[in-house]
Parts: structure tokens; sequence; C-alpha cells
């Protein structure tokens, strides 16, 4: 039977939600599953020292080395078990490769020239005066750090006159030239920022809007729409994070109050929109990396004119906890996860 193994930096599984979902989506599947952590590795006896799932329980648990990894935790903080998770990754496939950050993804896109025409003018800021130029040429913009995650840090800016409207954690501020210089050269002073211009996407409501395509390949490796959702902010914050309280719509009951004349119309297009930009993003990274992704989160904004715009792809994506157990999600983890073992 083959074996999969979940890999994450926390040593319990009970400490996170999901865990569960995806060791039944594996009972389902017929493959065996074993949860573990690095410190849990023992490479001269070739064991991993886990919790296997079972009766509703987490138990203790030695088992083989897995014939596959769904490699899920934290990679900063697997990071911290570098030499472990790399000798690993040496013994045994992985199913999850970093996609980059967003300069990456976004250089990466723009030299290929397929999906250019969907990418949003954006550049990275070593100085204000760099800012003041792209705020000149693109009008209100958003500053954010190029590693950030969860719409940490992320500001909004546009020129007022001889002023500056600064909308940062959800809070307005007007800046002279002066006042906003400081607060650029603080924030880049040890940390990679990014400009980009600002795409109006709001809902019927006049609410700020983006959509998350979420895709994940299949026991076919083939790429499918796992769910597709809209994020609308709930406050006078321009950022539709979840985690700093946006509202979420899968995207039928989102169409269904805010675009149901165009409904199928708009669904099909984000959905072969997604198809799309995976399988374009899987060859370019098997050219340059041997390896294909499996599961990628795109986050797109919809401008007034309904044009798509690409506001960046994640690695790892996550998903609303309403979602868990939800759109064969975990199911297509393990469908994958047992792929890789077949030749």
């Amino acid at each position: 039977m083959i074996l999969i193994g979940m890999l994450h930096h926390r040593k319990m599984p009970t400490s996170i939600e999901r865990t569960s979902f995806y060791a039944l989506a594996a009972k389902e599947e017929g493959v065996d599953f074993i949860y573990f952590s690095p410190k849990g590795v023992d490479f001269k006896n070739k064991v991993i020292n886990g919790y296997v799932y079972k009766d509703g329980i987490w138990k203790r648990a030695t088992k083989r080395f897995p014939d596959v990894i769904f490699n899920a935790g934290s990679p900063a903080k697997l990071n911290r078990s570098k030499q472990i998770v790399n000798r690993l990754r040496k013994e045994i496939p992985f199913t999850s490769y970093p996609v980059g950050n967003k300069m990456a993804v976004y250089k990466r896109l723009k030299k290929a020239k397929v999906f250019s025409r969907y990418l949003i003018p954006t550049q990275t800021v070593s100085s204000t005066q760099e800012l003041l130029k792209f705020i000149q040429k693109n009008g209100k913009i958003v500053f954010k750090p190029v590693g950030g995650h969860q719409g940490e840090g992320v500001t909004f800016i546009e020129r007022k006159g001889q002023k500056f409207l600064v909308q940062f954690e959800g809070v307005d501020h007007i800046y002279t030239l002066s006042q906003l210089n400081e607060f650029v050269s603080k924030r880049i002073l040890h940390t990679n920022y990014l400009v980009q211009r600002y795409i109006n996407s709001k809902n019927s409501d006049g609410e700020p809007t983006d959509f998350r395509l979420h895709v994940h390949k299949d026991g076919n490796k083939k790429w499918i729409i796992s769910v597709i959702y809209a994020r609308s902010s709930t406050t006078r914050s321009l950022i539709t994070n979840v985690h700093q309280g946006a509202k979420v719509a899968v995207l039928d009951d989102y169409l269904k109050e805010h675009n149901p004349r165009h409904r199928e119309e708009m669904k099909k297009k984000l959905e072969i929109f997604a198809i799309k930009l995976a399988n374009h993003l899987d060859d370019l990274q098997e050219k340059s990396h041997l390896h294909k992704f499996d599961e990628l989160g795109i986050d797109i904004g919809i401008d007034e004119h309904n044009n798509i715009w690409i506001y960046e792809v994640n690695w790892l994506p996550g998903t609303p906890h309403s979602f868990y157990g939800k759109y064969g999600i975990e199911t297509n983890t393990i469908r994958y996860a047992a792929s890789l073992c077949k030749k």
C-alpha cells in the first residue's frame, strides 16, 4: 500500500484543524497516511516517528519512510530544519515546490509574454523618488513588501495636490512630501518593497473585491479547479484578505448577487483563465527547475471594464476554515501525491 507522509513544522497534528481531513481523504483513497515533523525523522533506521489518524483520534506511530511527502508546513519554519528536509527531498519525492515571490513571478510572466497583458505595472523601489515617479505615471498605487502575505504591510498611496493620501492598516493619513519620505524610507531600509498600480476591482456594492482562483492537480496530474471565491472588504480598508476581516463568497453565490446577467460567461472566463495560467506556469517551471507545481492560488482583480489583472500567484495557498473538507481539495492532494508513486 502507498504510504503518504504529511510533513509539517508543528509536532502535533491536533494543532492543525485540517490534518484530519487529509487523513480521512487518504483512507477513502485506500492509501496509508502518517503526519510528522522533521524531529520525527530517523535516517539511521529509515523510519518516521509520527501520528496516524484512527477512530477519530491521532495516535503515535512508527512507519517506514513514505513513498511520497506532502510538504504542508510553513517553508520558513521548515527551513530551520533545512538539513533534514533537504536530505529527505533527495530520497523521497515531494509534492510541492515554491513558485517564487511576487516580483519573481511577475518577471517570469513578463519575460514569457503569453500572459503579459494581464500583468499590473509593477516594480521594486529603493527610494521615495522612485515611488513618486511611479505615482506620477500610474496615479493611485499599492506599496507592499515583496515577500509579504495575508495583507501585511500593504499601503495605498495617491497624490492630493501638494500632499498625499496614505491608507495604512485601515486608517487614512494626509502626509506632506517630507512625511511620506519618512514613512517610505523607514520601510525600505530593511525590507524589499514593490509598487503596483491600483486596480479598481469592486463588487456592485462598491466594496473592494478580489478573487482567489484555487487550482490543483488531480490523480492524473492534470490541473482542475478546486474552488473560485471572491473576497470583499467590509470595512473602510481596501485590503481584501480573509485574515483582516474580508467576507468570502464562492463564485456562484457572488455572481448571483453581483453579476447575475453574465454569471455563466464570467464563471467560464475565470475557469479557463485559471487552467491556462496554471499550465503556463507549469511549463515555465519545468524548463527552469525540472519539476512542476501541484497547487496554486491565483489572486486576480477585475476592473470596471471586466479586464482581468493578476495580483499574485501563491504557493501552498490557504483556504478559509469553512472550506475544509469541501470542494475536494484534500482528496485531490492525496490523489496527486499517490500519482507521483506510479510509474
